[in-house]
């Protein structure tokens, strides 16, 4: 498989272990797993949408599969499906994220306070993860 290509085999491992993690009580490792989880799903709809609209194969590389911000994604995305719900959900998930991570050490009053924001990242990121699965499932 070529280097910029993505391990689709791989994502349902991932998911496997996000919920193993979760139910033990890593919900950082959890929360990581799942965002990665949707910025994998969220390439791949791109990948086929921009496909389906026959942009070149060099573009859609660059676009799906080389590019490592998750808001250029946001907006490949827009642009390749400009009215849709998706965008601003993948937005805020992007900022609670940042929020989480950023503030990890210093932000939290208590253990159960950044347990309970992990795991509300968690369902928001596996509800999006459905939403990719289904829109997926749509396109192809």
């Amino acid at each position: 498989m070529p280097k910029n290509e993505l391990n689709t085999s791989q994502i349902n491992n991932l998911i496997e272990r996000s919920i193993i993690a979760s139910k033990d009580g890593y919900f950082l490792e959890s929360a990581i797993i799942s965002f990665q989880v949707v910025e994998q799903r969220l390439r791949l709809v791109i990948a086929v949408r921009a496909t389906l609209l026959n942009v070149r194969k060099n573009i859609v590389d660059g676009c799906a599969y080389k590019e490592q911000s998750f808001p250029r994604l946001i907006n490949y995305y827009g642009l390749l499906n400009p009215n849709n719900d998706l965008t601003q959900k993948l937005q805020k998930l992007n900022t609670k994220r940042n929020s989480l991570i950023h503030k990890i050490f210093y932000a939290f009053e208590s253990k159960k306070q950044l347990e309970k924001e992990l795991v509300n990242f968690i369902e928001e990121a596996t509800k999006l993860n459905n939403f990719l699965i289904t829109e997926l499932q749509d396109l192809i």
